[in-house]
């Protein structure tokens, strides 16, 4: 099973936010008890919604206020008019009358709590609906966030591989060291290819050469029976100088030299921008 890819499902994001069917919750609540990874990612969800509903707590909005006033008022309207019509249309004696006013007291009050109930759920459904908004905008970017780690995971996995196999030529003892001098055009130069003459790999080491031109690249030949035989364009890269293989692969070579040429390189090479050399 691919854990990465269940926890980017969003099952796990819905499970928090106790979207997800019975057997689904089953589901997560299984495999959260059997892949650490799950377990952590669930709490660390839990952790991010609790957190959220704690900031995310804001006042009423101000019209909420002026509503409930204003229901209020109705309801002491209603009540004063209940009162002056009922004055108008009997005396009652006076314990009649008391129970008359309490009754209508307490309506009043049930009234009051109605409508202070109802505004309280409309407030409540507004706030309900932010922080939902909220949330999932900030799980969105999590979910942004995982993506670029795990792309940054691959490219540190596939930089790994590529630093195994060149490790893996340098040390082979079939491997052969030639190093390489700096000519007139660049004196103090130095630089290595490690050619493996077994399987014909070959591995450059720039040495201290200097970053070429933008519109410029390093090749790499090889010298068989007197012929330059092009083995490819160095792979220049400013954040790492390590060691990297090169595209051609030859069965023999008396002597390896560099050039500097147009990007992407050249047939055959200017021997006027001879960089190092060195002989087999």
């Amino acid at each position: 099973m691919d854990i990465n890819e269940y926890i980017s499902s969003g099952i796990l994001e819905q499970y928090v936010l106790g979207s997800v069917s019975s057997k689904e919750k089953q589901e997560v609540e299984c495999m959260a008890s059997i892949y650490p990874e799950i377990k952590s990612e669930l709490e660390a969800l839990q952790s991010t919604l609790e957190i959220f509903a704690l900031q995310s707590e804001v006042s009423p909005p101000p019209k909420l206020k002026g509503e409930v006033l204003r229901a209020i008022a109705e309801v002491d309207q209603i009540k004063d008019d209940d009162i002056s019509s009922a004055s108008k249309v009997a005396k009652p004696s006076s314990d009649h009358a008391q129970v008359i006013r309490l009754s209508r007291r307490w309506a009043a009050v049930g009234a009051v709590l109605i409508v202070s109930s109802l505004a309280a759920l409309m407030f409540f459904n507004y706030e309900s609906q932010e922080n939902l908004i909220a949330l999932k905008d900030e799980l969105n970017q999590n979910d942004q966030i995982i993506s670029e780690q795990a792309q940054n995971l691959e490219a540190l996995r596939q930089d790994y591989g590529q630093l195994a196999s060149v490790n893996s030529v340098l040390t082979n003892p079939n491997t052969q060291r030639v190093e390489m001098q700096g000519t007139e055009m660049f004196p103090d130069g130095v630089a290595q290819v490690y050619w493996n003459t077994e399987d014909q790999q070959i591995v450059m080491d720039r040495g201290n050469m200097p970053p070429p031109p933008e519109d410029q690249d390093y090749q790499l030949w090889a010298i068989v029976d007197g012929t330059p035989t092009s083995l490819g364009v160095y792979p220049w890269s400013e954040e790492s100088s390590e060691p990297a293989f090169m595209s051609g692969e030859i069965e023999k070579a008396s002597a390896f030299a560099v050039t500097i040429e147009p990007k992407g390189g050249s047939e055959t090479p200017t021997l006027s921008k001879l960089f190092v050399i060195g002989e087999v």
